[in-house]
């Protein structure tokens, strides 16, 4: 277990949550992990399943099957080499994966800050258009993300990496000028030494808002799990330990990110599924509390 994902776990009182091992075929969710160092994109999803499964009474352990992409999750998932599996809120083109429509970060992948190199950080913050970012600079982006082909077809200019680690070094070098992350994801990547090089900072003063988020998705042979998984979802936001995980986990983010000083440029032309539950998309606007994010005296 990552020290990242052992605090996520820390503070969750009695509700303690199922150990993540290795277990027989026939107890076990099989749900993707990161192949790369550094990686803990996936540490809050497994927490927030073990929290969901618990609540909602079944007994099942999860097992880590290491995968490299959104592309390779939905593939494996619709072939049921998967289980459960987290995809995005929209691009999702296999119509055989069953939703549980619940944005498990509220929409917190749709808040996006930018990193820059040092030297142009303070030239991107003064801009005052979403038309001026997407025409002069170029965005590296994960080749294949569900919403890389959305931004381009509404005018970003993207560069495609499929490496992960490898976008932060094309950055440092030179060979993009903006990376647009989630508030979700920025800060463990710009702490991170080993992975963001030392000359790319975040950008002050602005930051992008669309709707995207991850639901979790079912492969074809688990659609029995969705009434069950959906209320144990339920259960757990209407008892609270849904929000007390989100903020143990991304309250730091949301207060570091300051969203109230910064100019939010709404990315129109995004678009949504049908049946998108937008009132949950509700990220941008938290502002949390010290008690939420239990900060330091």
């Amino acid at each position: 277990m990552s020290v990242a994902r052992r605090r996520l776990l820390q503070g969750l009182g009695s509700s303690a949550l199922t150990p993540w091992v290795r277990a027989s075929p026939s107890a076990t969710v099989r749900v993707p992990v990161a192949t790369e160092d550094g990686d803990l994109r996936y540490d809050y999803h497994m927490a927030l399943l073990e929290l969901v499964l618990q609540t909602a009474g079944l007994k099942l352990r999860l097992q880590g099957v290491p995968v490299q992409g959104q592309q390779q999750t939905a593939d494996w998932l619709a072939q049921d080499r998967l289980d459960v599996a987290l995809l995005p809120t929209v691009g999702v083109h296999h119509a055989d994966l069953q939703a549980i429509r619940y944005p498990i970060r509220r929409g917190l992948l749709g808040a996006r800050l930018l990193l820059a190199r040092r030297e142009l950080a303070p030239k991107l913050a003064r801009l005052n258009s979403l038309q001026a970012l997407k025409r002069n600079y170029r965005f590296g982006a994960g080749i294949d993300w569900h919403d890389t082909e959305l931004l381009t077809r509404i005018g970003f200019r993207q560069t495609g990496f499929k490496g992960y680690a490898e976008m932060f070094a094309a950055l440092g070098a030179g060979r993009v000028d903006v990376l647009s992350r989630s508030v979700s994801e920025v800060w463990g990547e710009v702490d991170h030494p080993s992975l963001v090089p030392s000359n790319v900072v975040v950008v002050p003063g602005i930051a992008l808002s669309y709707p995207l988020d991850d639901y979790f998705h079912l492969a074809p042979a688990r659609r029995s799990w969705l009434p069950l998984l959906t209320q144990g979802l339920q259960k757990a936001w209407q008892e609270g330990t849904f929000q007390r995980l989100y903020f143990a986990t991304y309250g730091r983010a949301l207060e570091r990110a300051a969203f109230a000083g910064r100019r939010i440029f709404e990315v129109v032309g995004f678009g949504v599924e049908p049946g998108t539950p937008l009132a949950l998309f509700d990220a941008i606007q938290l502002q949390p509390t010290k008690a939420q994010v239990k900060l330091s005296p």
